[in-house]
């Protein structure tokens, strides 16, 4: 059940259930968000043309395994909770990934930061601070607080960027969303065979859309031009999409 709580908003049973970004327009205008929340009307339409073969009782079995972490959930419509999962662990979490290793990480990042921000007025902290490190002074590190990394942190960043956030596909398994085979018994599940196969084809849709929006936002180049990273909304190409990060 939805509700018009604005010509911005919506009001959904569970605050989760979609996600806030499909729920509120309001967030969309970050240019990421618009680009994942793309996805989701695809995912919640194929759900719904599927959602007659899901047993009640494996339903409820289920949702009363879930109510345990996630209070209220209840209250959610079923096929908003089941497309919410798809589309977090096959859009979200891997874009998350992918967006930060392709337009920061890999040539900006360093996470490996040992020491905690305090305001520069903070004397008390500092001096702990450049007590281990006696050729700097406080201006040094105000002008550069670069200087407070070592080459140690930044090849800890690139170790786990590497691992841990780019996606090293599989040489033997395609894991790819498009890739993705639903067992659907073509002889009595003729419809769900049909909305597994118009799945691919609208998040394929999705994806040329986006590549014909314009650029979202600009991004300062070394040089100070406006570089238009990327050129349009599409941050990511559905192809790169794979069903889960996690598995």
């Amino acid at each position: 059940m939805v509700f018009l709580k604005d010509e911005d908003s919506l009001v959904f049973p569970h605050p989760h259930f979609p996600p806030s970004f499909i729920q509120h327009k309001k967030y969309r205008e970050i240019p990421y968000l618009a680009f994942i929340a793309a996805y989701y009307e695809p995912v919640r339409k194929f759900v719904n043309s599927v959602s007659h073969l899901i047993s009640p009782e494996e339903w409820k079995n289920m949702l009363n395994a879930m109510a345990r972490h996630v209070p209220g959930i209840e209250q959610a419509d079923m096929v908003d909770v089941i497309a919410t999962f798809i589309h977090t662990v096959a859009v979200v979490h891997y874009c998350d990934h992918i967006t930060f290793a392709r337009y920061f990480a890999v040539k900006y990042a360093c996470m490996e930061f040992r020491y905690p921000y305090e305001s520069f007025d903070n004397e008390e902290h500092w001096n702990e601070i450049l007590a281990d490190h006696p050729q700097l002074t406080l201006d040094k590190v105000i002008n550069n607080p670069a200087l407070l990394m070592k080459k140690i942190n930044v090849t800890r960043t690139r170790i786990f960027a590497n691992i841990f956030v780019d996606y090293i596909p599989d040489l033997f398994h395609d894991l790819s969303l498009l890739g993705v085979k639903y067992d659907f018994d073509s002889n009595t599940e003729e419809r769900a065979v049909k909305a597994a196969n118009q799945f691919m084809k609208d998040l394929i849709a999705v994806d040329q859309s986006q590549k014909n929006q314009e650029a979202p936002a600009l991004i300062p180049g070394r040089d100070g031009s406006k570089t238009g990273l990327p050129q349009n909304l599409q941050l990511i190409p559905v192809q790169d999409f794979i069903a889960s990060v996690c598995f």
